[in-house]
Order: structure tokens, then C-alpha cells, then sequence
């Protein structure tokens, strides 16, 4: 901890972040919207506390019960606990030789990144995260707060998040914007010059930490961090590397105008909206069907200037008989508007699945309609969550393991870099299918034309391999080029006529 008076801010970092809070700014509505009516447990963007209360003004949970349902399909689909969603993958232009020869050290790579990640807190991260995502943006922060303690995750929440879009559309800029006591500062940030803050250590200062990334280095991605609080510089470091970045960004789908993103919720709110207030209505309606108002004689007028609230007897002019008075809200039609409603915002979150509504139950058929239009549908920003979660991800995790020693250097072997493939059962799905129009584009064609022609128009050899790539088959169990030749030249030793002894 450092005693001396901190620098001030850098002009340009003060300039990003008050950028990136007008961004925020321009979309609070919308994202307050989404948080209050799906999400009211989190935090709004301008709340740093939770509010019961809040909770009180959902009348309808079909959001609420959606992006749950929504959080929890993005773990099973693009990182399952208790799979490896991620895979390393050397230069496709090395060879099948040099493919065995790297095989075996990069699973045990890939195997320690995954043991780590179980042992984090990740996953219960990501399915805060998750959630989030729904609204249309969600952030991680990894770091090792302890190196005999596993990596440690947490989901950064909108109310403290703000983001800047950099020239090429990324997120270049990323900070949290939150409040803590002054003793914490050192805690969190021991190399912190803390003379400033307050002496006092339940104080509260408002601390503003994060980073943007430095386009002006082209030999390395490297990020510029500091923490700011009260105008000064308590830290700043410059982060150099593939993971060195610690808050992790990703956004469903993008604009060109915003750093933040725009997710499925966000596209059903005013479906979300109205059928919160339909709800609110019809409860209303029963709680007047429940306890009508009822009204019954008296010497003087009626009088409903304090407004009418269920149960309420009303006196009436002298003579009248006492009767309930009736409400005309029609349930059934409230009742069919809000299936409609419904139906719209699960189709939207991905929960659209067959639902028995009669006494047949969904065909398997159904299902397998249901389940294709699903993968197509959420197969339109797998790309975008592979390059902005997935990857960073595991590449976080292979930085910070990297310093406690339990990884080589560099991932790489023998000079050749190590590309990333995303590895998850949506896109093992999507592999498949294709392997499968090869494959029906081979029996087709070996119909038409026979087995003769098709061997001759098309190369089975690099056929097989194909379809084993598609269908992730380990390079291990494929015969290289070299092998099968070799076979060939046996097979063919065997069939040859023995040679007759000269006379």
C-alpha cells in the first residue's frame, strides 16, 4: 500500500469512461425495463443495493421463469460443466504426423484448464451471467485473489458495468463504476496509493477500476488498467498478453450506434410490458368479482371521489335496494390476449418447446421439428459468444494458470502457434448435419451413378477424413496417408502370384 498522493487520472481514460456512461445513459430505460419486469432480485442501473419492494410490481412471471430457463440452456449448450467446451487445435497445415504428435499434449492442457474451471466458481458465474445475457450484455470478472485458493469469477451486474465500443465494433473499453468502504481499497488493491481516501474505514468512496484496450500496439494485445477514485490514479499497470484481460464482455447481438448489446428479452419487452399490465388488470378484475362493491340506501348522493376499492359499500339515495354492483371485465378475452403474450416472450427466450394443450401429447415428430428450428435459431450468435466468451475464457484461465506455474509459457509446440476451436453440443449438432448432407450426397450419388463412378469422381480417401473431422472423430484413430499406403503395398504383396522357382 502506498502512502504517497496518487497521480490524477489520465485525461484520455476519464474522457473513455465518461463516454461510455452516456452510452449507458441513452439505453437506462430500456435496460431498467428488462431488470425490473424479468429480473427485479438484480440490480437496476442506478442502484447499488438490492430492493424488496421491487419485486412487488411483477404480476406476471412468464419472464421471470423464461430467463431462467434461458440461463440455464446457455450453460447446458455452450459450457457444460461436465464437458470439454473448448479444444485446442494445432495449425491445420501441419500434417497428420505432426496432428498425433501434438494430440496427447494438448488434451493435457485442455484437461488442466477444464479441472480449474470446475474448481472456480465459474459455472454458478456464468449462470448470473447468463441471465444478463438475455437483457443483451453480460460480464466476468477472473482473477486469482489467492493463489492456494481456485480462481475466483464473478458476474459483474449492470448497475456497476460500462462499456465502450472501439473502432472495429469490439468492446475496447470496460470498467466497473461501484461503491465500497475505504478500508477495502487496500484489500483489493495492495499496491494502491491510498493517502487521499478517507482515514475513516467505514467510509464509502465511489471507486471506478477497469481497462481499455491499446490499439496502438500491434506487436501484443495489451491493456491499459487503472483504478480512479475521487478524480486520482490509486493504480495504474499495463496487462500484456493472450488473457491478461480481466473483465470479459459478451454481448448477444450487437449495434453499430452501442458497446451494449441487445438480447431476445429486449426484443419481447413490450410483449413483457403488456402482459405484466394485463395481469395487474385481471387481478384486479377477480379481486372486484371477489368483493364487489356493493351499494345500499341513504338520504344523500353518491359520492366516489375517493375512488372505489373492492369490498366498499356505497350509499345510494333513499329507496334503493341494496345490491352488488357488477364489474364488466371479460376474463375470457383478457385470458386469450395473455396466452398470446406469452407464447411470444417464451418463443423468444428459446423456451417454445411442443406443450400438450389438449389430451394428446407433442409427437416425437414435434420435437424434432421444435428442436432444429431451436439450433438454427440460437446458432445465429454461437460465432459472436465463441469469440468474445468462450475464447477469452479459456484463455483467462490459461493466463492465470500460467503464472502459478501449472502451464507452459506458451501455448505452443515446437514453434507452431495453437488455434482455438469452440467445442460445444449445439455446434457438434451443427457438425453433424453437416456431415450428414455428405453423407446423403454420397449414397445419392453412388445410387445414381454407381459405386464405380462415384470412387472415380470423387476422392473417398479425403471423403473419410472429412466426414471424421465433421463428426469429431480423434485424429488418433485415423490411419494416416502414409499407413494406409503402406497397407495397400502389403495387401497387394499378399495377393500377387508366388513366384516359380527357375529351373
Amino acid at each position: 500500500m502506498g502512502n504517497t498522493t496518487p497521480p490524477s487520472a489520465p485525461r484520455d481514460l476519464t474522457r473513455r469512461i465518461a463516454r461510455a456512461d452516456q452510452d449507458k445513459q441513452r439505453r437506462r430505460g430500456r435496460l431498467d425495463d428488462c431488470y425490473r419486469l424479468a429480473m427485479p432480485w438484480r440490480h437496476l442501473t442506478d442502484r447499488h443495493q438490492d430492493d424488496p419492494a421491487a419485486q412487488d410490481d411483477v404480476f406476471d412471471g412468464t419472464a421471470v421463469v423464461s430467463v431462467k430457463d434461458f440461463a440455464g440452456d446457455l450453460l447446458s449448450t455452450f459450457t457444460p460443466p461436465s464437458a470439454t467446451w473448448m479444444r485446442l487445435e494445432p495449425d491445420q497445415g501441419l500434417g497428420d504426423a505432426a496432428l498425433r504428435e501434438l494430440e496427447g499434449p494438448l488434451e493435457e492442457i485442455e484437461a488442466t484448464v477444464m479441472e480449474a474451471m470446475a474448481a472456480s466458481n465459474l459455472y454458478e458465474a456464468l449462470q448470473v451471467g447468463y441471465a444478463d445475457l438475455a437483457v443483451g450484455t453480460m460480464a466476468l470478472l477472473v482473477q486469482d485473489i489467492d493463489p492456494t485458493e481456485p480462481i475466483h469469477v464473478e458476474a459483474i451486474s449492470v448497475s456497476d458495468l460500462l462499456v465502450d465500443r472501439g473502432p472495429y465494433g469490439r468492446v475496447d473499453g470496460r470498467w466497473r463504476k461501484f461503491k465500497l468502504r475505504a478500508d477495502e481499497v487496500p484489500i483489493l488493491w495492495p499496491d494502491a496509493k491510498t493517502f487521499s481516501l478517507p482515514k475513516t474505514g467505514d467510509a464509502e468512496v465511489d471507486v471506478t477500476d477497469g481497462l481499455y484496450r491499446d490499439l496502438t500496439r500491434r506487436d501484443d494485445e495489451v491493456w491499459k488498467y487503472a483504478v480512479l477514485c475521487g478524480g486520482k490514479a490509486l493504480v495504474q499497470r499495463e496487462l500484456v498478453g493472450e488473457g491478461a484481460c480481466p473483465i470479459i464482455v459478451a454481448r448477444w447481438d450487437t449495434d453499430a450506434k452501442t458497446a451494449w448489446g441487445h438480447g431476445p428479452l429486449m426484443s419481447v419487452l413490450p410483449e413483457v410490458k403488456t402482459a405484466n399490465y394485463v395481469t395487474e388488470r385481471m387481478l384486479e378484475a377477480l379481486d372486484y368479482a371477489l368483493q364487489p362493491v356493493t351499494s345500499y340506501p341513504d338520504d344523500g348522493v353518491i359520492d366516489v371521489s375517493g375512488g372505489i376499492a373492492p369490498g366498499t359499500w356505497i350509499p345510494m339515495a333513499q329507496g334503493s335496494e341494496i345490491r352488488p354492483i357488477v364489474s364488466g371485465a371479460n376474463f375470457d378475452v383478457s385470458q386469450f390476449s395473455l396466452q398470446d403474450l406469452r407464447s411470444r416472450i417464451r418463443d423468444a427466450m428459446f423456451q417454445d418447446a411442443p406443450r400438450q394443450n389438449g389430451l394428446t401429447p407433442p409427437t416425437a415428430t414435434q420435437w424434432q421439428e421444435q428442436a432444429a428450428a431451436k439450433a438454427k435459431r440460437m446458432g445465429a450468435p454461437v460465432g459472436r459468444l465463441v469469440t468474445e466468451l468462450l475464447r477469452p475464457l479459456f484463455l483467462r484461465f490459461a493466463f492465470l494458470l500460467r503464472a502459478r506455474g501449472k502451464l507452459p509459457a506458451q501455448i505452443r509446440f515446437k514453434g507452431q502457434p495453437v488455434k482455438l476451436r469452440a467445442q460445444s453440443p449445439l455446434l457438434k449438432a451443427m457438425q453433424q448435419s453437416e456431415a450428414q448432407r455428405v453423407d446423403q450426397f454420397l449414397v445419392t450419388t453412388s445410387q445414381t451413378v454407381g459405386p464405380e463412378t462415384t470412387a472415380m469422381w470423387i476422392d473417398m480417401e479425403e471423403a473419410l477424413r472429412y466426414r471424421a473431422k465433421l463428426y469429431d472423430i480423434p485424429a488418433k484413430l485415423v490411419r494416416t496417408q502414409a499407413q494406409v499406403q503402406q497397407i495397400i503395398a502389403q495387401q497387394q504383396a499378399l495377393q500377387a502370384p508366388p513366384v516359380e522357382p527357375q529351373q
